[in-house]
């Protein structure tokens, strides 16, 4: 995880789950739809000082869940 999602899990206090497991859980992600998040990142950061970098393949049928995925993780 990382950007918006990541820095409020690792400044967490208090009695809250995931300050204590260190673990978040995506219940409103679908598995497949996380998969291809997870798989983004990291080809962006594999290809973060490249020149022309192709685009990613995303299946057309996961744009729309994707987009909300991203909504959602707010990145």
């Amino acid at each position: 995880m990382t950007g918006s999602r990541r820095k409020p899990l690792t400044g967490l206090i208090g009695n809250f789950s995931e300050a204590q497991s260190g673990i978040c859980h995506l219940e409103n992600i679908n598995g497949i739809v996380l998969e291809k998040v997870v798989e983004y990142f990291y080809y962006n950061e594999k290809h973060r000082d490249s020149v022309a970098v192709p685009d990613v393949d995303i299946p057309s049928e996961l744009c729309l869940e994707l987009l909300m995925a991203a909504d959602y993780l707010d990145t």
